[in-house]
């Protein structure tokens, strides 16, 4: 259910975002999406300092990986990704 919770949370922020409303209050009954997202933190990064993720989104929807990439070790390419951005700067 809470993933259930989190998508529709998702749809109706992309929504705001698509009909450019500003000043939106987001009310829903569910405690565990509640908690789930007051335990997040967002944060603005470029794209550029979140290649990897950029890459897997990518990945998914192009070459259909339904799968959790933690599951199958991911596909070659993402392990020297992920070292890369995990190097100090």
């Amino acid at each position: 259910m809470l993933q259930i919770d989190l998508v529709a949370l998702a749809w109706a922020t992309a929504a705001v975002v698509d009909l450019k409303l500003k000043n939106v209050i987001f009310e829903f009954s569910s405690a565990e999406a509640a908690t789930a997202v007051v335990r997040s933190k967002i944060q603005l990064v470029s794209v550029t300092s979140n290649n990897a993720a950029s890459a897997i989104a990518l990945s998914v929807t192009r070459d259909l990986r339904h799968h959790s990439y933690v599951a199958s070790n991911g596909p070659r390419w993402l392990s020297p990704l992920l070292s890369v951005e995990a190097a100090p700067r």
